[in-house]
C-alpha cells in the first residue's frame, strides 16, 4: 500500500529531490509542518517565545514579591495559606467522597455470588481495583495539619523560592528551544545542500 507521500511523488511527478523535501516533514526538525499540507512550501522552524514571555512575567513576580515590606510579606503568606488551606479540604472532601463510592461498591462486589468458578478471578479483579484506588484519608488530614502549624511567613518565602526556581526552568526551556531549532534549522539547510537546492 501506498503511503501519503508516494501518492504525492507519483501524482505531481516529483524528482528525487522534491520527494526528499517532502518527506521531511516526517522528520523532527520539521515537525512543525506535519499537519500541513504536502505540498505547502517548506519553512524552517522559528523559536517560539512561549518561555521568554513566562519568564518575563515571572521576573515581574519575583520583583513584586521582593518588594514587599515585612508586613505585606507577613500578609501575602496568610492569604497563601488560606488558599493552600481551601484547595486541601475541597481535595480530602473529594477524596472522601469518591472513597464512599469506592467503598460501597466495594461492599456490593465483596457480597456479590460468582455465577461459576470461572468468575472468581473476575470477582478478585474488580476487588482489587477497587482496593487499590482508595486514597488515603488521613494523608489530607496530616497535611492540613501540616499547613496550620507553617508561619505566614514561611509561605511566603516559600512563593518567592518557587518563582526563583520557576525562573531558572524557564531560562533554561528558552536556551532549549532555541538550540533546537539552531539545530533543525542547520539540519535542513545540510539537506538542501546535499540535494542541490
Amino acid at each position: 500500500m501506498k503511503t501519503g507521500y508516494v501518492h504525492y511523488l507519483i501524482d505531481n511527478k516529483l524528482d528525487f529531490e522534491a520527494f526528499a523535501l517532502t518527506c521531511t516533514r516526517a522528520f523532527g526538525a520539521l515537525s512543525h509542518l506535519r499537519n500541513e499540507p504536502l505540498g505547502a512550501p517548506l519553512t524552517e522552524p522559528t523559536v517560539s517565545n512561549h518561555y521568554a514571555e513566562n519568564a518575563k512575567g515571572i521576573e515581574a513576580r519575583i520583583a513584586e514579591l521582593e518588594g514587599l515590606g515585612p508586613d505585606d510579606r507577613a500578609a501575602r503568606g496568610r492569604a497563601l495559606r488560606e488558599e493552600t488551606l481551601a484547595q486541601l479540604e475541597r481535595s480530602r472532601q473529594d477524596v472522601e467522597a469518591d472513597n464512599a463510592i469506592l467503598r460501597a461498591t466495594l461492599y456490593r462486589a465483596e457480597a456479590w455470588a460468582p455465577p461459576t468458578p470461572e468468575h472468581e478471578k473476575f470477582k478478585e479483579f474488580m476487588c482489587e481495583q477497587l482496593e487499590s484506588s482508595m486514597n488515603d484519608e488521613n494523608w489530607y488530614a496530616d497535611l492540613l495539619t501540616a499547613v496550620r502549624l507553617k508561619d505566614a511567613l514561611g509561605y511566603f518565602q516559600a512563593a518567592l523560592d518557587e518563582a526563583r526556581e520557576d525562573l531558572v526552568y524557564y531560562v533554561q526551556q528558552q536556551r532549549a528551544e532555541e538550540e533546537r531549532v539552531a539545530q533543525n534549522v542547520e539540519w535542513l539547510r545540510q539537506l538542501r545542500t546535499s540535494l542541490g537546492r
